[in-house]
């Protein structure tokens, strides 16, 4: 939660003004097991779901 006050007291605004966060960043959604197997990243990332 500090982090989002930091960030609305960075923009002039209140916390119950606030009314999204957009978080951006390198995701890529997998859309099936095939995909999964070829990530390139820990074994424990490699699964799907929510």
């Amino acid at each position: 939660m500090a982090l989002v006050e930091s960030a609305c007291s960075h923009a002039g605004v209140t916390t119950t003004e606030l009314t999204a966060i957009l978080q951006v960043g390198d995701a890529e959604p997998l859309r099936n097991k095939n995909e999964a197997a070829q990530v390139i990243d820990p074994a424990k990332y490699r699964k799907l779901g929510d």
